[in-house]
């Protein structure tokens, strides 16, 4: 398995985030990470499909 090193600005932002979520109400804080988590997961999804497309 790889490790994918990121921009430091691309962490920064992360943890921004981070902090703002931990900031709010437990539910607002629910429904940031459940949005965080979603886009995270398009990210991914669409990475393995550029690499998949890579491959061929």
């Amino acid at each position: 398995m790889t490790q994918s090193h990121e921009e430091p600005s691309t962490v920064d932002g992360l943890m921004s985030r981070v902090r703002v979520i931990e900031e709010q109400p437990l539910a607002g804080r629910a429904q940031a990470y459940t949005a965080l988590h979603t886009e995270f997961s398009s990210r991914l999804e669409q990475s393995d499909i550029g690499t998949a497309a890579r491959a061929l």
